[in-house]
């Protein structure tokens, strides 16, 4: 009867070394193929985000909710808050962020009051304030040229920065039109 216990316990610690040893491997296994489709996550406070709320136990029930991070708990945990006040602690897998698209653009006269107050981006106008694109270029962008090339490109660049700047405007120096015709013959 000694002799069944100690190969058990043997047989016991062999199954436990390669349960551990085989959790081991899969579990990197595991990791790498998760890593490679995985995108890091991240959130502010106040970032607007969705989480898909189960409404019912069918997947296809289920709705995407606005909600708000208010607080951030650790790297991945969030406390949410629902347009209806509620909260909850979610992971940052279950969270998505809001991308708001604008598909179609509206006129609000000054008459209409249904809309409430109304913001806009307004466009920035005062150009007294900004830097001259040449002053937006550090010497060290410029080494690899002689002092007359610096200057000279540098002249260029004050003298025509609206063709410089870092957004980007209307073109109205060309105009062209493309006349489409209903031509079976096309290959």
């Amino acid at each position: 009867m000694d002799q069944y216990i100690a190969d058990l316990e043997q047989n016991m610690r062999n199954a436990e070394k390669y349960a551990r040893e085989h959790s081991t491997i899969e579990q990197q296994r595991y990791v790498k193929y998760y890593n490679a489709h995985a995108k890091d996550k991240s959130f502010q406070t106040g970032e607007q985000v969705l989480v898909l709320e189960k409404d019912s136990s069918h997947k296809l029930f289920a709705r995407w909710k606005l909600g708000k991070i208010l607080r951030i708990r650790s790297p991945y945990t969030y406390d949410v808050q629902f347009s209806d006040g509620s909260c909850r602690q979610l992971h940052a897998n279950k969270i998505r962020p809001l991308v708001a698209r604008i598909q179609n653009v509206g006129i609000i006269r000054e008459q209409d009051v249904d809309f409430g107050d109304v913001d806009y981006a307004p466009l920035l106008t005062d150009t007294s304030q900004a830097l001259t694109p040449s002053a937006q270029i550090e010497g060290s962008e410029l080494s690899h040229l002689d002092e007359n090339q610096q200057a000279a490109l540098l002249s260029v660049l004050d003298e025509f920065p609206d063709v410089f700047a870092d957004y980007s405007g209307l073109c109205t120096v060309i105009e062209h039109e493309i006349h489409v015709t209903l031509d079976s013959n096309l290959a």
